[in-house]
């Protein structure tokens, strides 16, 4: 099942709010890997096909939203295609790695996995990561997410996170990382970043970041940047892992049988 993302088409709020932090994140899940040429699918607004570049990867970005596209041509002047992660707008066997950043939660998880499994050459990685839940280290800022925010302003339908990913289309998970993720922000930043979720889509931009503005306003005293709280993770998975394991215990099982 695909799920609407109900906040696609803001592309001017995505670039001002995302944090960067998709080289660092890149870094550390690719650790050990050598791919040449990448798919960065729900690319948004090119901050993690960005992060590709910059680690010397050759990297091509789509995304289904043609603002979101057109933005990411714009601020990175990389290469991108508009298209859907259910219909890949590459012939199979093309790019060692598709990275897909805080976006497998919109798609139809399944046609996604068969599309990555068909792009992707044989022994290419999809790397799948996620960087969310803003999170001050005061307690009293659980309270207000929980009770106040999230029920004012209730997240809609959508899939499952990276970590949930069904390894179907002969894929296999590699190895898998959570941490959290420290990102010194202002008062403005953080409600910058909180009016790109999901939640307000439905807001006028100035009304909801008024509202935000006033509500954090009690844990910004003095006006300085905090260290904010992410939840950073990803999953890699390896394409053909799944029929290499499988083949090469159908293998051990033959020998058995002969002894």
């Amino acid at each position: 099942m695909t799920y609407r993302n109900p906040f696609a088409a803001a592309a001017d709020r995505y670039t001002e709010g995302r944090p960067y932090h998709h080289a660092r994140t890149l870094r550390r899940a690719l650790a050990g890997e050598k791919p040449r040429v990448a798919l960065d699918v729900a690319c948004g607004t090119g901050l993690s096909t960005r992060g590709l570049a910059e680690l010397g990867i050759a990297a091509v970005g789509v995304d289904v939203v043609p603002a979101m596209v057109a933005r990411a041509r714009a601020d990175t002047a990389l290469p991108y295609a508009v298209a859907a992660a259910e219909a890949l707008p590459l012939a199979a066997g093309t790019v060692d790695l598709i990275t897909v950043a805080s976006g497998v939660h919109w798609f139809d998880q399944r046609r996604f996995a068969a599309e990555a499994a068909r792009v992707l050459r044989p022994g290419g990685a999809l790397l799948l990561y996620e960087h969310a839940g803003a999170t001050l280290p005061e307690p009293a800022f659980l309270d207000w997410m929980r009770g106040t925010y999230l029920r004012r302003f209730p997240s809609p339908p959508r899939g499952a996170l990276a970590a949930d990913f069904p390894t179907a289309g002969g894929f296999a998970p590699v190895r898998t990382d959570r941490w959290p993720d420290q990102v010194p922000m202002t008062r403005a930043q953080l409600v910058a970043y909180l009016a790109t979720q999901s939640n307000v889509a439905g807001e006028p931009p100035d009304r909801v970041r008024a509202w935000f503005d006033a509500e954090l306003a009690r844990f910004f005293v003095g006006g300085e940047a905090q260290a904010v709280s992410f939840r950073a993770s990803y999953l890699l998975l390896r394409r053909g892992a799944a029929e290499s394991g499988r083949a090469a215990a159908a293998a051990a099982g033959a020998a058995a049988r002969e002894r």
